[in-house]
């Protein structure tokens, strides 16, 4: 039962983060630079689902059936395909997003961090323009779009893509409180597998067509709740 409370808590964080926001409006100000880039890469996501999804069609599912059950079949997984397709070039647009916005969430995420753990138990924020964090990022946004190509290309297990695309989501903006701390990429990871379940209730949120353009910069207090509790168990 832990990991169904865990993504529990993930979809309730994002509830509790906007709570946050509503009580330092300040914040919530700032994270409209990250809407307005959000809004960029996702309205280039779509254009590019509906402009190459043809092609990519053609790569995933095998021939089209003659027969009358075996294309009912072929339907039904085109479908699912088709789904999952979507979600991932919706995806990817978050990401890119994520990365570009990282200056503003990380400062947003840093002010939830000492909210909740006291200024002395939380380091500062990377200056805005950081090359540490610029090729962090770059390396966390390969990662979060390469895991769930890897998971769309292979036939059957394609229609877990939402998942995986969840779970990435939720992670690249968790990321924060621990890349604070000077921990290694890999260390980060395996953290953030240990909150996995948690990480896809939140990044659910972020998954919704049209509304994740709106949603995504708010997820940021979501996920720092959600490190924050990491955090405190790791101090006991």
């Amino acid at each position: 039962m832990k990991p169904f409370a865990d993504f529990t808590f993930g979809l309730t964080s994002f509830i509790a983060g906007i709570r946050w926001l509503g009580k330092h409006p300040a914040w919530l100000a700032l994270l409209l630079v990250p809407f307005v880039i959000a809004a960029g890469t996702f309205s280039a996501g779509v254009w590019a689902f509906f402009e190459y999804s043809g092609n990519l069609y053609d790569f995933l599912l095998f021939a089209r059936p003659a027969d009358p059950w075996k294309l009912a079949a072929w339907y039904a997984l085109k479908g699912a395909v088709g789904a999952a397709m979507f979600l991932f070039v919706l995806g990817v647009s978050v990401v890119v997003a994520a990365v570009l916005a990282s200056p503003v969430f990380d400062r947003v995420s840093l002010a939830v961090e000492r909210d909740i753990l006291g200024t002395s138990a939380s380091p500062a924020a990377a200056p805005f323009f950081s090359v540490r964090m610029a090729l962090d990022e770059f390396k966390k946004g390969l990662i979060s779009v390469a895991l769930p190509l890897g998971v769309l290309m292979v036939p059957g297990l394609n229609v877990l893509t939402p998942v995986v695309t969840a779970l990435v989501l939720g992670w690249n903006l968790y990321d924060y409180p621990f890349a604070r701390r000077g921990l290694s990429l890999g260390l980060r990871i395996k953290i953030a597998l240990k909150d996995a379940p948690a990480l896809i209730g939140l990044g659910v949120w972020l998954i919704f067509p049209l509304a994740q353009v709106f949603l995504m910069p708010f997820a940021i207090v979501g996920a720092t709740l959600i490190a924050c509790q990491t955090l405190k168990s790791r101090v006991r």
